[in-house]
């Protein structure tokens, strides 16, 4: 009870906790970044880029051929405001300013402020200030890069860092982005000096509706879809461990207490008493995995609520909520006809890791990149249903063809069912497997026997 039912109660806590600290810590976090030879970077300052595209300024300045007052004031005003754009754009833009980045280059403020730039003269190792942990990435700038960038030349920029430290592998990916961001806007600059458009080395435009999103709604429906897939995962093993333990105490565990053979000259028959430890292990199991549901998907759909999109609806956790239960019922009835065997607790632990062995391949194949539901797969006790509530917790409307999979789902697991408690009632009808006793001659007494061995009772042959 404290495992299945208190367990829970702790960990998902526990975990948005960890979490929640972990994002906030790494946020304050600062790297420190050297820069040796600061000065070789070009000094002018960022402007705004014109409002009015360079091409429709020079149209200004052209005009048409007519002679008039007006005209003559559009012509003066259009070369005016082109030789301004002009000069705008003419200078590379600066990367840093004061003891930080540029903010044109930063994602956002937050990360413009987690790297410290510091300066230091070209004498300056770069590999000193890396062993002295001084820096966590240096940036070396020769001294002829400001000319070769004015001359329209290639530059070159040296990155160093820590290789074997998690820090400044972090600092060094965003300098990466940060730098690549510069050197598109330089690229920029020179097509503005040679008279091209911004997007002349774009030949082919693709419209991509997944990277016309926003970076926020991304995150959610990549988060959503994470979701989607390990939750019934985590539900169907919740639902499997709630079973394994009320199955070796209602099996092995009377056989311990002998209280089974008072149970078994009672009044009720065989099938009677499987189905009333099939009701007790199964309620068990069901309620295992609805109060995992409860934490998970309470979370889920109170992140939906404070969140700019969706990640959990009610109706695809009812869903949920109805095929875990039919799993459930599966398993503890598959749990009982094994658990039946054992003679002891510790012995039954054994029997019913079968289970487990069976059920992980066949959530993996489920969890599978491009694996969906069909026939075939409706029919699979475990990936049928797992593919199937993968699908319904999608926010988007299911299709008529994915609902109607439900009939095949529910077929076959009914039918998984069924034969699980025939095999329950089965194997509670079999003396010799309902009484078992532990004085019976193990595996290896069996195999000495058969090999024809005569073991003595101190163990010599």
């Amino acid at each position: 009870m404290l495992i299945l039912i208190g367990l829970p109660l702790l960990i998902y806590p526990l975990f948005l906790g960890v979490g929640l600290f972990f994002a906030l810590t790494s946020r304050e976090h600062q790297s420190k970044i050297a820069v040796i030879g600061l000065e070789h970077l070009p000094a002018a300052k960022v402007t705004n880029r014109p409002e009015i595209p360079m091409p429709h300024a020079l149209w200004l300045a052209a005009g048409v051929p007519d002679i008039g007052p007006d005209l003559l004031l559009a012509r003066l005003a259009g070369v005016t405001y082109a030789s301004w754009a002009w000069y705008q754009v003419a200078a590379a833009p600066p990367l840093i300013e004061g003891s930080y980045f540029s903010t044109v280059y930063c994602t956002n403020a937050a990360h413009q402020r987690t790297l410290i730039v510091q300066g230091y003269p070209d004498v300056t190792v770069a590999a000193d200030l890396i062993a002295s942990r001084a820096a966590d990435v240096v940036i070396t700038i020769p001294s002829s890069f400001n000319e070769q960038i004015q001359s329209g030349q290639q530059a070159t920029i040296h990155i160093e860092s820590r290789e074997s430290d998690d820090r400044a592998k972090v600092a060094l990916n965003r300098v990466r982005g940060i730098l690549d961001q510069w050197c598109n806007q330089i690229k920029l600059v020179r097509f503005q000096q040679a008279g091209l458009p911004s997007d002349f080395d774009v030949p082919v435009r693709i419209a991509d509706r997944w990277e016309a999103k926003d970076s926020l709604e991304r995150a959610g429906l990549e988060l959503r879809d994470v979701l989607g897939r390990m939750f019934p995962f985590l539900l169907i093993m919740w639902a499997l461990a709630g079973a394994l333990h009320p199955a070796i105490d209602l099996c092995a565990g009377e056989k311990e207490r002998g209280t089974l053979e008072t149970l078994l000259i009672s009044p009720a028959n065989r099938t009677e008493i499987v189905f009333g430890k099939l009701i007790a292990t199964w309620t068990f199991s069901t309620g295992t995995a609805w109060w995992n549901l409860l934490w998970m998907g309470g979370g889920a759909v109170l992140a939906s609520w404070l969140l700019p999109f969706t990640l959990m609806t009610i109706t695809g956790l009812l869903v949920c909520a109805f095929f875990t239960m039919l799993l459930a019922a599966l398993f503890s009835a598959l749990s009982l006809a094994l658990g039946i065997y054992a003679r002891s607790s510790k012995e039954g632990q054994y029997y019913l890791l079968p289970i487990i062995m069976v059920v992980l391949p066949l959530c993996s194949l489920a969890l599978s990149p491009g694996t969906e539901i069909n026939l075939l797969y409706s029919f699979i006790p475990i990936t049928g249903v797992t593919l199937y509530v993968q699908r319904i917790l999608g926010i988007e409307p299911v299709d008529l063809a994915t609902g109607l999979y439900v009939i095949p789902v529910l077929i076959g697991l009914s039918i998984w069912i069924a034969l699980a408690i025939r095999w329950a009632i089965y194997q509670f009808n079999r003396e010799d497997v309902l009484f078992r006793v532990s004085e019976r001659p193990g595996l290896q007494v069996q195999l000495a026997q058969l090999l024809g061995w005569n073991r003595t009772p101190s163990g010599d042959r």
